[in-house]
C-alpha cells in the first residue's frame, strides 16, 4: 500500500507544506553553503524571479530570503485524521487507542531578515498548538526559534554562526531527504508539519553551527565547520547529543565540476534513561573525496534545468557498548555515500524537483547507525494569479546497524498534496491531504512508547495569512 500511494502521488506529481521557491542563482561555489544572491528584494508579498511575476509570494510560502525587514505569518486550521491519537502526549500507542477524529489548531511565525555592508542576519520565532477536544490532555504545543549571522572577514573569508531551538512532538524529519533548496538562509526555519508528528513524546532540541570559509584563490577554497546537537525528552529520563566537525578543500576543475577533498568526524552519545542500560557511544568518520557537479542546462522546451551530484565515503567505527541488543552493530565498516538532484523550472511559475541520497548517519530515535537510501519528488506552481498547488512524494528505506543482518530494516513514506487560494493580498484559504507511514523491524530498539509501525491519513483545511512588517 505505501508503495502504491507513493507511485500514484509521484505520477500526479503536483507539494508539501513548504513549497519550493522557483528561483535559482547561477553563482560560483560558495564553500560554506550560505545564502546565495539571486532575486531582487521583495516588497509586500510580490516579487520578480528573473523576470517572472510571482504574486502573493509571502502568502504562498515562497522563498522570501532576499526581502529585508520583518514579516508575520500564521494559520488557523481544522483537521481530520484516521489515527489522531498518534501524537497525543502520554497516550499509549496501543492499537486500541488508534482511532480517527477531528482536531483544530493555530500557529504563527515572526521572521526577520537584515543585511548590512559586511554582515547579514536572519531569525524566526514560531509558536503553535493543536487542540484535541476528545482527550484528557487536549493541547499539544510546539515552539521553535533560531538566529543566523553571516559576517565577511576581510576580502576572502566569511564566518557563519547559527543557533536554533525546537520544542515539539517527535517527528521523523531526519529520515527523509529534504527538498532541494535554491538559496538557503544561514538558519532555515524549522516548520511544524502535523502530518509528520508520530509520537506524543515531546522533546526539546538544540542545534548550534559555526562555519568559517576562506577563498585561497579564484579556483580554490577551504571551509571548516562545527555542529553540536542535543535532544532532551520532557517525559523520559533520556537524552541524545552529537558533535560533528569537518574541514573541506574545494578546487574548481571546470565551470561545472569541483574537486572536493575533506574529512569529518562525528561523535554521538545516546542515553536510554533506563537504569540497567549503559549510554550508547558511537563515532564515525567521513572521507569526502569526490567531484561535485552542478550545471544549469538549457533545453529548447524549457527555461532552466539544474543537475547536481556529489560523492563521498563514510567510515563507522566500533561501538564501545556491550549488550545483546547492540551486538549486531559492533563492527567497523566503510560505506559509499552521495546524492543527485534535478531541479527544473517549468515556464515561469512552476518548479519540479527530484533528488536521491545515499547516506550514513545517526538519529536521536535509534541507538545505532542508519544506512539509508532516500528519494523525493515535488512539483509546485501557480494556477493563474490566485491559486498555488504543491505535491510531494518522499520515501526512505534502509537498515539500522553497522553489520548486515536479517530483520534490521526500516521504511518510511510521506505523500502530501496542497492547494491554496488567495482571498486577499495577505489572506489565503487552503486544503491539504497527507499520508504518512513508517515500519521498523521488531529487532530495532526504539524509545519507550514509540510505535514500531504507524500509518496515518488525514486532511486539514483553514486560513493562512502573511503580513510584511516594516
Amino acid at each position: 500500500m505505501p508503495i502504491r500511494v507513493l507511485i500514484v502521488t509521484a505520477l500526479f506529481v503536483c507539494v508539501s507544506s513548504r513549497p519550493l521557491a522557483a528561483q535559482e542563482a547561477e553563482t560560483a561555489e560558495t564553500g560554506g553553503g550560505g545564502a546565495q544572491e539571486g532575486a531582487s528584494p521583495q516588497t509586500e508579498g510580490e516579487g520578480n524571479d528573473r523576470g517572472s511575476t510571482r504574486p502573493f509570494r509571502g502568502l504562498f510560502g515562497l522563498d522570501d530570503s532576499e526581502r529585508i525587514g520583518a514579516s508575520l505569518s500564521g494559520s488557523l486550521f481544522g483537521a481530520y485524521n484516521n489515527n489522531v491519537a498518534a501524537t497525543l502526549p502520554g497516550v499509549p500507542l496501543d492499537p486500541r487507542y488508534h482511532r480517527s477524529g477531528w482536531y483544530t489548531g493555530a500557529k504563527s511565525q515572526l521572521s526577520v531578515n537584515w543585511r548590512g555592508e559586511r554582515t547579514s542576519a536572519n531569525g524566526w520565532a514560531n509558536a503553535g498548538t493543536s487542540y484535541y477536544p476528545d482527550f484528557d490532555r487536549p493541547l499539544v504545543p510546539a515552539y521553535s526559534g533560531g538566529i543566523g549571522v553571516t559576517r565577511a572577514i576581510g576580502q576572502r573569508s566569511s564566518l557563519q554562526i547559527a543557533q536554533s531551538v525546537r520544542y515539539s512532538p517527535y517527528f521523523l524529519s531526519g529520515f527523509f531527504l529534504s527538498v532541494p533548496s535554491l538559496g538557503e538562509l544561514p538558519v532555515p526555519p524549522v516548520t511544524s508539519d502535523p502530518a509528520q508528528d508520530v509520537s506524543g513524546n515531546t522533546r526539546l532540541q538544540y542545534n548550534t553551527q559555526v562555519s568559517i570559509s576562506r577563498q585561497l584563490s579564484r579556483e580554490s577554497s577551504i571551509t571548516a565547520q562545527y555542529m553540536y546537537a542535543k535532544t532532551d525528552y520532557s517525559t523520559l529520563d533520556r537524552w541524545y547529543d552529537q558533535h560533528y566537525g569537518s574541514v573541506i578543500f574545494r578546487r574548481r576543475l571546470t565551470r561545472h565540476a569541483t574537486l572536493r577533498l575533506g574529512y569529518g568526524y562525528r561523535s554521538v552519545a545516546n542515553d536510554t534513561g533506563l537504569p540497567d542500560v549503559p549510554t550508547f557511544h558511537r563515532d564515525s568518520q567521513d572521507f569526502m573525496i569526490g567531484v561535485d557537479y552542478n550545471r544549469a542546462i538549457a533545453f529548447s522546451m524549457s527555461r532552466r534545468t539544474r543537475i547536481e551530484f556529489t560523492t563521498g565515503t563514510s567510515y563507522i567505527g566500533r561501538s564501545n557498548i556491550s549488550g545483546d541488543e547492540f551486538a549486531t552493530s559492533a563492527g567497523s565498516r566503510f560505506h559509499v555515500t552521495g546524492g543527485a538532484q534535478l531541479v527544473h523550472e517549468i515556464a515561469r511559475t512552476w518548479t519540479a524537483t527530484a533528488a536521491y541520497r545515499r547516506g550514513v548517519g545517526f538519529s536521536d530515535l535509534v541507538f545505532e547507525p542508519i544506512i539509508s537510501d532516500s528519494y523525493v519528488a515535488t512539483l509546485s506552481g501557480l494556477l493563474g494569479r490566485s491559486d498555488s498547488v504543491t505535491v510531494l512524494a518522499s520515501a526512505s528505506r534502509g537498515s539500522v546497524g553497522n553489520v548486515s543482518t536479517i530483520n534490521r530494516d526500516y521504511s518510511s513514506y510521506v505523500a502530501t498534496a496542497q492547494w491554496r487560494h488567495a482571498l486577499a493580498r495577505y489572506l489565503a484559504a487552503y486544503a491539504r491531504y497527507a499520508y504518512y507511514n513508517h515500519d521498523f523491524s521488531r529487532s530495532i530498539v526504539l524509545p519507550l512508547g514509540f510505535p514500531q509501525d504507524l500509518s496515518r491519513n488525514g486532511v486539514d483545511f483553514g486560513l493562512n495569512f502573511w503580513l510584511p512588517v516594516r
